[in-house]
């Protein structure tokens, strides 16, 4: 599947709230979450980050560089879908790759 705007998540993507996800507490692999994008960052990997926020918690969103789409910009309120899982290295919850966003 590849990155989109302005298209839906699969119904097999389970929406979730991003504070439930950023705590560890949900259960569903294929996600979608809705929140503001308060910092982007491209890493050495190619990957780019995007950190969404809620205005208290966050998930870091990847979009690997297979995706040539346009990303979104610092403050769009935007939804992604993608796979949830945790980075043990950064000890943060994130969805990665981002599959598709809106």
């Amino acid at each position: 599947m590849s990155l989109s705007t302005g298209k839906r998540p699969p119904g097999s993507f389970h929406a979730v709230q991003l504070a439930a996800l950023a705590a560890g507490t949900v259960i569903d692999t294929y996600v979608t979450i809705t929140g503001t994008v308060d910092k982007i960052h491209l890493e050495k990997d190619g990957d780019l980050h995007l950190h969404l926020t809620d205005g208290e918690h966050f998930v870091i969103c990847e979009i690997v560089p297979e995706e040539s789409h346009k990303p979104p910009k610092e403050g769009d309120v935007i939804t992604v879908w993608g796979t949830a899982r945790h980075d043990g290295v950064h000890g943060w919850w994130e969805i990665h790759p981002v599959a598709g966003w809106k």
